[in-house]
C-alpha cells in the first residue's frame, strides 16, 4: 500500500512539472504576437517620425516664408520709386515713351526679378551680359566670391542653386536696403552645404535642399500660353489656366479667373503690346533674350518654397532648369508614365479635347481622377509655404 502511494504521488508530481511548462506550440504563438507587437510598434514610431519631420519642415518653410513676405513689402514699397529697371532691348522697343505704363510693366518685373533672383541669370544687368558693371547687387557679392576663388559661377546651378542663392541674399544681401536680420537665427539643422561646394543651403528636415520659385506660373498653365488665346473666343483647355496644381499645392481657393490674371496687369489692358516680351524661356547665346526672361503673360504667381518631401524627389522641374521651364514650376516629366505628372495631365486636357459635349458631372468626374493620379506621383508628398491640402 505504501508503494502504492509513492508511485502514485511520482506520477501526480511528473504531472504538475509537465503542466507547469510551455509546449512548442505555446513558444512559438508567444514568440509570434511579440514579434507582430513589435512590427505594430515599429511602423507606429515611423509614422510618428515621419510626422514629426513633416512638421518640422512646415515650420522651417513658414519661416522662411515670413522673411519672404518681408522682402516683397519691400519690393512693393519700391515701385515706382526707384530708375525705370529695363534691359536696353525693351527700353529701345518703347523708346517713343506713348505708352509709359508698358515701361512701368516691365520696370516693376524686372526689379521683382533682381531683388529675388533664384538663378544667377537673374543677376545680370540691363546689357544682358553677366560680369559687367551694371549686374544686381547680389550679382555683384557672387562676382566678389567668385574673384577670391571661393566659389564658382556653376555651382549655383542643379539642385542647390536657388537654395543657395537665397541663403546669400537673406546671410550677406539686401532687398532695397531691407536687411533679413532674422535669416541669423536659422539652427544648424536648417543650414548645410549638402553638396559640399562651400555655399549653404537651406534644407527640409530629410536634409534635402528646398527649392525656390519667383513666378511659379507653369503651375497654371503648365503648356505656356499660346498668341491665339488673345481671342477670346478661344477655348482650347491647352491654353486656359487650370487650378489643379493649385489645389494639390495650395490651401488658398482661387477661381480660374483669378488664376488666368497677372496681378500687374490684371484687367489684361497690356496683354497685346507685352506678349512678344513676355519670354519664359532664355537662351545663353542671346544677350537680347536672356536679359528679358520673365514668366507667363496674363497668369498669377504666388512665391513658392518647396521641399521634396520624404521621397526627396521633388515633383517640379528644379528652378534653375529653364530648358525645361523649371524657372516657372513646370510640373515634372518622367521616364515613368505613372510619376509622368505633365502626361497625366496632357492626358486629362486630351480627354477634355476629344469629349466636348461632356457634361459638367462628367468633366469633374475626369478632373477627380486627374487630381488622384497627380497626387501618387513625386508631388505628391511634396511640402509648400502654401501649404497644400492632404489626400482626402
Amino acid at each position: 500500500m505504501r508503494f502504492r502511494r509513492v508511485e502514485k504521488l511520482r506520477i501526480q508530481n511528473g504531472r504538475t512539472r509537465h503542466s507547469a511548462g510551455f509546449t512548442m506550440i505555446e513558444l512559438l504563438t508567444s514568440i509570434g504576437i511579440i514579434a507582430l507587437l513589435a512590427s505594430l510598434l515599429l511602423v507606429g514610431f515611423r509614422g510618428v517620425w515621419a510626422t514629426a519631420k513633416k512638421n518640422k519642415t512646415k515650420i522651417t518653410i513658414l519661416q522662411l516664408n515670413q522673411l519672404m513676405k518681408q522682402s516683397l513689402s519691400a519690393v512693393d514699397l519700391a515701385r515706382g520709386q526707384g530708375k525705370r529697371n529695363v534691359p536696353l532691348v525693351i527700353e529701345r522697343a518703347f523708346s517713343s515713351g506713348n505708352d509709359g505704363r508698358i515701361i512701368d510693366y516691365f520696370s516693376d518685373k524686372f526689379n521683382m526679378k533682381a531683388a529675388l533672383p533664384q538663378r544667377w541669370q537673374d543677376m545680370v544687368g540691363r546689357d544682358g551680359t553677366w560680369g559687367t558693371a551694371d549686374d544686381t547687387a547680389m550679382g555683384k557679392i557672387i562676382q566678389g566670391k567668385i574673384s577670391k576663388g571661393e566659389m564658382a559661377r556653376s555651382d549655383l546651378n542643379g539642385v542647390t542653386g536657388s537654395s543657395e542663392i537665397v541663403y546669400l541674399l537673406f546671410s550677406e544681401g539686401s532687398v532695397y536696403g531691407v536687411t533679413l536680420k532674422d535669416a541669423g537665427e536659422f539652427g544648424a539643422d536648417v543650414i548645410k552645404d549638402t553638396d559640399g561646394d562651400g555655399l549653404m543651403e537651406f534644407v527640409d528636415a530629410w536634409d534635402q535642399p528646398l527649392r525656390f520659385y519667383r513666378w511659379p506660373t507653369r503651375l497654371i498653365r503648365p503648356n505656356g500660353i499660346l498668341p491665339y488665346e488673345l481671342d477670346p473666343n478661344d477655348k482650347d483647355p491647352r491654353t486656359m489656366a487650370t487650378d489643379i496644381f493649385w489645389e494639390i499645392l495650395s490651401s488658398s481657393h482661387r477661381n480660374l479667373s483669378d488664376l488666368g490674371r497677372d496681378t500687374d496687369n490684371y484687367t489684361k489692358s497690356l496683354s497685346s503690346q507685352i506678349s512678344d516680351f513676355m519670354v519664359e524661356g532664355d537662351n545663353s547665346g542671346n544677350a537680347d533674350v536672356l536679359s528679358i526672361t520673365l514668366h507667363t503673360r496674363d497668369t498669377y504667381y504666388s512665391y513658392l518654397i518647396i521641399s521634396a518631401g520624404p521621397d526627396g524627389i521633388l515633383g517640379l522641374e528644379e528652378p534653375t532648369d529653364s530648358a525645361n521651364f523649371g524657372h516657372l514650376a513646370r510640373p515634372r516629366t518622367d521616364t515613368d508614365d505613372s510619376q509622368n505628372v505633365m502626361k497625366i495631365y496632357n492626358d486629362y486636357l486630351d480627354w477634355l479635347i476629344a469629349n466636348p459635349s461632356a457634361t459638367e458631372a462628367e468633366k469633374a468626374e475626369k478632373k477627380a481622377e486627374t487630381i488622384s493620379k497627380i497626387y501618387d506621383t513625386y508631388l505628391g508628398d511634396d511640402v509648400t509655404n502654401l501649404m497644400q491640402l492632404e489626400k482626402k
